[in-house]
C-alpha cells in the first residue's frame, strides 16, 4: 500500500473516480437534490447550489422554478406549440432529470483528458470542458449544460433560464455570474417563450417555494457550508434551505412581489412609478417587456393559484393549503403535476461523506 500523500490546505483537487461514481449513483436514482448537493460539497460550485434549490422547489428560487414549469405544463403539454418549438413541453420531471444527466456528463467530460468538445451540437453540451480537466466545472459550464438539455428535446425556446441569459448583464453586476450561452444572444433569449414564462413565474415565488419549517415529514440533515437539507422517506433530498447569496431569481422575485401590489386592486400611480424606477434599474431595456407581462398576469395570479391547488373559484388561499401542496412536490408525490415522465426509482440513498470542501482541501489531509 502506498504511503499517504499530504495535500496542503488550499490545493485544487481533481475529482476522484469514486466521487464521480457517487454522483452517478445519486443521479441514476433520481435523487437530483442529493446529486447536486453532493457535487456542491465536492466543488463549491455556486450554480449547482442554485440548481439544487430549483430541482427541489425550495424557497423563493424553487418557487419561481416550479411556477415557470407548471405554467409551461398547463399551456404547452398538449398544444398549441410555443413559437420556435416543434415539440410540446416535455414535462417538469422528465426534463429536470435530463438536466441532471447533462450536468453529470459535463462533470465527467471535464474530468476526461481525451474529451474534445463538439461545438454547437444540440445533443452534447457545447461548453463542456475547460483546460484543467479536473471535474471542477465553472458556473457557466453547468448553466450551458442545463440549456442544452432543453434544446436537445427542442424545448430551448421554453427554457426558463432564458430569463437569465437575457439579463446576463444584471447577473454580472449583481453577483459576477455568467449566464451567457455560445449559441444564444441576450436579445434572442429575451424574445423567447421561456423569458415570458419566467417573468410570470416570479409573481408566484411566495406561493410555491418550499420552507424548511413545513417539512415535518422529512428528516433534516446538515449539508455543506451550513445549508440544511431535508430527506424524504424514500431517501431522496427533497429540500435545500439556506441563504443563497448568488441568487438572482430571489432578487427578481422580491421586485415581483412589489409588482403584485402595484398592479393589484389597491395599486396606485405612485406605487407603479416607484416600481418603474426599480424595474428599469434591474432590467434596463427589457423592463418594458417584464412590466407588460406582470401587469397582465397580476390580475389572474390568485385564480391560477387556486387552480393549481385544486380549490374552488372563491375558496380562500390558506397557508395550510399551500404548505400541504408544497410538501407534495417531488417525483412520485401527490402534486407532481401529472408529469408522466417523472422518475420512479426509489432506491434508498444518503449524501456521501465528503472529504473536500469547495473544490479544495479545507485542511492538511491524507489522500
Amino acid at each position: 500500500m502506498a504511503d499517504p500523500k499530504i495535500v496542503p490546505e488550499g490545493t485544487r483537487l481533481a475529482l476522484t473516480q469514486s466521487e464521480l461514481d457517487t454522483l452517478k449513483i445519486l443521479k441514476d436514482a433520481g435523487d437530483r437534490g442529493g446529486f447536486y448537493m453532493a457535487y456542491y460539497g465536492m466543488t463549491g460550485n455556486s450554480e449547482v447550489l442554485l440548481t439544487a434549490k430549483i430541482a427541489t422547489f425550495s424557497e423563493a428560487t424553487g418557487g419561481v422554478a416550479f411556477a415557470a414549469n407548471r405554467l409551461l405544463l398547463d399551456d404547452f403539454t398538449t398544444g398549441p406549440l410555443a413559437p420556435g418549438s416543434s415539440k410540446v413541453f416535455q414535462g417538469i420531471y422528465c426534463i429536470s432529470q435530463g438536466v441532471a444527466d447533462f450536468t453529470y456528463q459535463t462533470v465527467a467530460k471535464d474530468l476526461d483528458p481525451n474529451y474534445a468538445p463538439a461545438q454547437g451540437t444540440p445533443a452534447i453540451p457545447s461548453r463542456t470542458a475547460d483546460s484543467s480537466r479536473d471535474g471542477l466545472t465553472s458556473q457557466n459550464q453547468l448553466y450551458v449544460a442545463a440549456f442544452d438539455k432543453w434544446r436537445s428535446v427542442d424545448n430551448g425556446t421554453l427554457f426558463p433560464g432564458n430569463f437569465l441569459t437575457a439579463q446576463s448583464g444584471l447577473a454580472q453586476w449583481l453577483q459576477g455570474r455568467d449566464y451567457t450561452h455560445p449559441d444564444v444572444t441576450a436579445t434572442q433569449a429575451g424574445a423567447s417563450t421561456g423569458f415570458v414564462y419566467s417573468a410570470k413565474a416570479t409573481l408566484y415565488a411566495s406561493y410555491f417555494g418550499k420552507q424548511q419549517s413545513e417539512m415535518s415529514a422529512s428528516t433534516v440533515v446538515a449539508g455543506p457550508d451550513g445549508y440544511n437539507l431535508t430527506v424524504a422517506a424514500d431517501g431522496k433530498v427533497d429540500g435545500v434551505f439556506g441563504n443563497t447569496q448568488s441568487d438572482i431569481l430571489a432578487t427578481v422575485a422580491a421586485l415581483a412581489a412589489q409588482a403584485r401590489t402595484a398592479f393589484g386592486p389597491t395599486g396606485t400611480a405612485d406605487g407603479r412609478a416607484l416600481l418603474d424606477i426599480g424595474g428599469f434599474a434591474a432590467f434596463g431595456s427589457d423592463w418594458t417587456t417584464v412590466r407588460t407581462v406582470w401587469a397582465a398576469e397580476v390580475p389572474v395570479v390568485e385564480a391560477k393559484v387556486r387552480q393549481i391547488l385544486g380549490l374552488g373559484a372563491t375558496d380562500p388561499i390558506t397557508e395550510s393549503a399551500l404548505a400541504a401542496f408544497r410538501k407534495g412536490l417531488y417525483e412520485g408525490g401527490p402534486n407532481s403535476g401529472g408529469d408522466a415522465g417523472r422518475i420512479t426509482n426509489e432506491r434508498l440513498l444518503r449524501l456521501p461523506e465528503l472529504v473536500r470542501t469547495n473544490g479544495v482541501s479545507r485542511a492538511t489531509i491524507y489522500r
